[in-house]
């Protein structure tokens, strides 16, 4: 099983990290795809019998779906990084697995504010 992780570097050496597993929200396994500057992160979870992915946004601990077009994996690849705004905006595409068909996507992510 492989799992999307967020490496950060700690203060107790040049080559040592704290690791985050972000889980695989109920799927087979999942991946990370891009982080910016506030540690935003996109992946996709994988469900292996099907085939599909589903993308997501990740923000401390809490998960956004990002929906694509339905019986089609969805692969979001790159965020941009306006981090004094309450929205982020993320670029994907989704493709069909049976025809190859592929469908450009644009999601704006609205932030909520998460209380530690």
């Amino acid at each position: 099983m492989i799992n999307a992780a967020v490496w950060t570097p700690t203060t107790t050496g040049p080559s040592s990290y704290a690791v985050e597993d972000l889980g695989t929200f109920g799927r087979d396994e999942s991946a990370a795809e891009d982080i910016n500057d506030a540690g935003f992160v996109i992946g996709y979870a994988r469900n292996n019998a099907t085939a599909i992915d589903d993308a997501f946004f990740w923000q401390n601990g809490v998960v956004t779906p990002l929906l694509g077009v339905a019986g089609y994996a969805t692969d979001p690849v790159a965020l941009n990084n306006l981090t004094n705004s309450d929205v982020v905006l993320v670029v994907g595409a989704s493709s069909n697995t049976v025809t190859g068909q592929r469908i450009g996507l644009r999601w704006a992510v609205t932030l909520t504010q998460i209380m530690p």
